[in-house]
């Protein structure tokens, strides 16, 4: 078996996830969004990853529909490396208030990661509800140098 076949068997199980993660749509992920009460919005977000290699961290930023800026402040962002076809978390960010976010730690191994942005309900008054959705970022490689 060449090294072609060897990678194309190794990358399957990681496509098949991708396919099957792009093809539910964000709203699917939670019942509320799908028929929401009266004074519930449901934000979609998307969040961005990069590696910066001279300084061997993370950094990113959160981008919320319709410029919510509720759903792009002080969000967790969990960074996590794809370890037998799941996503370990190798380190936490919050975003600032443009929803910018970056790594802290520095150091990590050559691999594939890729960023998350937790779900999260804020209230503001009696019947006032914003449900920002999870968001996930596209995969990227890591190589050590």
């Amino acid at each position: 078996m060449d090294i072609r076949s060897r990678i194309a068997i190794l990358l399957m199980p990681l496509f098949l996830l991708s396919v099957v993660w792009f093809s539910v749509p964000l709203s699917a992920a939670d019942p509320v969004c799908k028929h929401p009460p009266g004074g519930t919005v449901c934000v979609k977000s998307r969040v961005h990853i990069r590696y910066l290699s001279r300084r061997d961290r993370f950094r990113g930023f959160l981008v919320s529909d319709s410029n919510k800026r509720t759903c792009q402040r002080d969000r967790i962002v969990s960074v996590r490396r794809v370890r037998n076809g799941h996503g370990v978390t190798v380190t936490t960010a919050v975003t600032d208030k443009n929803g910018h976010w970056r790594s802290e730690i520095a150091s990590y191994p050559t691999g594939h990661y890729f960023a998350v942005a937790l779900k999260e309900t804020h209230s503001s008054g009696v019947d006032r509800r914003v449900i920002c959705l999870r968001a996930r970022s596209r995969t990227i490689s890591v190589q050590r140098r």
